[in-house]
């Protein structure tokens, strides 16, 4: 149990690097996950239960002990019999209960491939919880920056325009505000261009203000799914960072599927069940045999008056031998069949686990690669799009020009829309490392 538990305290320190450091990081998340996500305790539970029945199949069937009393005493040629006391141990054929133990034993192996393979699952579950949370997070952000510069822009575009009776755009669009139809009599010199820039913007705005809302629907949810990843109240606070760091891509990819064939924990278990079956099979087979017994017969004798054998009241001590005679072979032809069909069923489940396993490699790469290209892609153009909206609202306030204004706020919301996709091509990107870090279970 020592070596197990040193085992457990190594893969949940690999887990929780610089956990104690910060209490509120990732690491920390990921080690809070693999002691109190349930479904992790519950898959290491059924480790330990099988790690516990391991000691029990080399272990041999209790002694028989049978206890008889005559209360007429038996008359024997040499007394009379008392009591009969038998002790009898049955030994199963030889190998049978090395053979149990064995597969008890592989049967744990795999028990704790299953555990591994939860845990990194669960790992790599709040890792891409957390990259959502702080997407959504910086979508929030830089929607709300977007308003207050559409804010702006809507106050530049006021400079230019002021109704007759000496009341701003503002106040006559807000009024009409239902969808009524803007009395153009009383316009009288008012610029119809500014208003109509002034009423686009506002447009811009209210579509930002709906699509933040949704943001911060999002923003719970996600952070609901991750606290139950941690098995904590849903409303407990998430840290995350100001900017995230992009994920170092392991160096076991240039190898990657030698590495997932080799490491993955799905692989080994499936192994595991087909070694277990194999000593299954070896296990029935001997049951098929015959069970051996041996024993004492230990007879209680009375002095019986008038006996004057030199036996007489002597007890007697009798060596007993026994023997199963499994003659019903049917049952035992099954139970092998049945070991046989489990190991094959192993076998076609592992041919599965490779080929799928092969498919979300190829499918990580791909991610892997496209976020790649997209964290590029972007950040040239936030950097083409920010010097075209300065070069355009510098002249929007020299001419206040409705041309440069359009052209503002399509840039604007090119600027904003590469911001955002800049956000997801870097939580994508450190996404995909992470499903690659589960799939060859580095960390483990």
């Amino acid at each position: 149990m020592k070596k197990i538990l040193l085992i457990l305290s190594g893969i949940f320190a690999v887990w929780a690097v610089n956990a104690q450091a910060n209490e509120d990081s990732l690491s920390s998340y990921i080690h809070k996950a693999a002691i109190l996500n349930p479904q992790v305790q519950s898959a290491y539970d059924s480790y330990r239960a099988a790690l516990a029945k391991v000691p029990q199949m080399d272990a041999l069937p209790d002694p028989q002990m049978t206890i008889g009393y005559f209360f007429s005493p038996m008359q024997l040629l040499g007394g009379n019999e008392r009591a009969d006391v038998r002790l009898m141990q049955m030994f199963p054929w030889f190998g049978t209960l090395k053979a149990a133990k064995d597969e008890a034993s592989k049967m744990a192996v795999a028990r704790y491939e299953a555990f591994r393979q939860i845990g990194l699952q669960k790992v790599y579950q709040v890792k891409k919880s957390w990259y959502n949370l702080y997407k959504i997070n910086e979508e929030i952000t830089l929607t709300e920056d977007n308003i207050k510069l559409m804010n702006s822009l809507e106050q530049l575009a006021l400079t230019g325009f002021q109704a007759p009776d000496g009341k701003t755009a503002t106040s006559m669009s807000s009024q009409k505000g239902n969808g009524s139809q803007m009395n153009t009599s009383g316009m009288g010199n008012t610029n119809t261009n500014d208003l109509v820039d002034v009423l686009r913007v506002k447009m811009v705005i209210r579509d930002l203000t709906t699509k933040l809302a949704l943001l911060q629907d999002e923003q719970t949810t996600e952070r609901i799914q991750f606290n139950s990843l941690l098995n904590r109240n849903a409303k407990s606070f998430v840290y995350l960072p100001d900017t995230l760091t992009r994920a170092s891509i392991p160096l076991q990819f240039a190898n990657g599927l030698d590495n997932i064939y080799q490491n993955n924990p799905t692989l080994k278990m499936l192994t595991a069940e087909q070694n277990a079956y194999a000593a299954q099979q070896r296990k029935v087979t001997k049951m098929g045999y015959p069970i051996l017994g041996l024993g004492l017969d230990y007879m209680i004798i009375d002095k019986r008056a008038g006996n004057t054998s030199m036996m007489n009241g002597q007890d007697m001590v009798m060596p007993m031998f026994s023997i199963t005679l499994p003659i019903y072979r049917s049952k035992y032809k099954h139970m092998v069949k049945e070991a046989k069909f489990n190991q094959l069923s192993a076998q076609e489940a592992e041919t599965n686990a490779r080929n799928q396993l092969q498919v979300q490699y190829a499918q990580a790469t791909t991610a892997l690669n496209d976020a790649e290209r997209r964290i590029t892609l972007n950040q040239g153009q936030i950097d083409l799009a920010q010097r075209t909206a300065d070069l355009l609202t510098t002249s929007f306030a020299s001419s206040n020009a409705t041309a440069d204004y359009d052209e503002l706020l399509r840039v604007e919301q090119q600027l904003l829309d590469y911001r955002l996709k800049l956000v997801e091509a870097v939580t994508d990107q450190n996404t995909a490392v992470a499903m690659l870090d589960n799939l060859m279970a580095i960390g483990q």
